[in-house]
């Protein structure tokens, strides 16, 4: 999500100054619903550099978390998305529907514990989907909880590999 974060908080910031004028606003909303999305994807593919820093991150949490056997599982395609914008922006009348859904893949692949990896999503799985979920049961902890709580064994281990 983080390049196309990146490039609508940009294409925003650059077109401000030419929203103001009268006429205009209706015709980038208009531009918007017929390209809108196809241009953001296409500047984000661009970001190679993010996505291998990204990619090299989350190698690090993952070696980390395998140096005291915590081994993490993907879902690969099904991966979903908190929602978290939704909230920050306060679109409540789609916040609901969207974590029941995400709430429902998870169950149906048994997902029993979700590491975080970023504070965002923590915090939407554990503070925000119980208050929408009647029995929510999923244990949500962001990977540095899991290494803080684990650091004699984290201390140890990266000492046996180095």
């Amino acid at each position: 999500m983080l390049p196309y974060i990146m490039q609508v908080t940009g294409l925003v910031a650059s077109a401000k100054p030419f929203l103001s004028r009268r006429g205009l606003g209706e015709i980038v909303n208009m531009g918007n619903r017929i390209m809108g999305d196809k241009i953001i994807r296409f500047k984000a593919l661009g970001s190679n550099k993010l996505k291998l820093k990204s990619s090299n991150v989350l190698k690090g949490i993952v070696s980390a978390l395998d140096a005291i056997d915590q081994r993490p599982a993907y879902l690969y395609e099904d991966e979903p998305y908190s929602g978290v914008l939704l909230y920050d922006l306060g679109l409540d009348e789609y916040i609901a529907d969207h974590i029941k859904k995400v709430y429902s893949l998870l169950k149906s692949h048994n997902v029993k514990k979700v590491i975080g990896v970023d504070p965002h999503t923590v915090f939407m799985l554990k503070e925000i989907y119980p208050n929408y979920i009647d029995n929510y049961d999923i244990e949500v902890k962001h990977y540095l909880e899991i290494l803080s709580e684990n650091k004699d064994a984290l201390r140890k281990n990266c000492k046996k590999r180095y």
